[in-house]
């Protein structure tokens, strides 16, 4: 199906991972803010907030948020460009196309899941 969307890709694939691994936007990374107050996080916290998830192997996401001292999760946070956790994804390499509502729509009913769009640059 997703070929079917994307003939002229470079590369259509299906990862399916044992653990929850974090889907990041690549060179798009551009910052990090908090989702109740739009504070911009710092690379640092950040960073240490990850690396406390991944020595749990991504499987508890708690943080308690430096601004507000409210507690949240990682893959609630705000990125621009927009990351996220999973162990499932789709990957389509350089697409050549874009991806309208209806066929995310499309895609998610298919799956039977709600899909998050992460356009990477490496």
């Amino acid at each position: 199906m997703l070929r079917a969307i994307f003939p002229r890709a470079d590369d259509v694939r299906v990862q399916l991972s044992d653990q929850v691994r974090f889907v990041d936007q690549g060179a798009n990374w551009e910052r990090v803010l908090c989702p109740f107050d739009a504070t911009e996080l710092s690379a640092e916290w950040w960073q240490a907030a990850m690396d406390q998830a991944y020595q749990k192997d991504f499987n508890d996401l708690a943080v308690t948020l430096p601004c507000c001292k409210r507690t949240s999760s990682l893959d609630e946070l705000h990125f621009e460009w927009p990351a996220g956790f999973a162990r499932f994804s789709l990957e389509v390499r350089n697409p050549k196309g874009d991806l309208d509502t209806e066929r995310i729509s499309q895609l998610e009913r298919t799956l039977g899941l709600s899909l998050k769009i992460i356009w990477a640059h490496y």
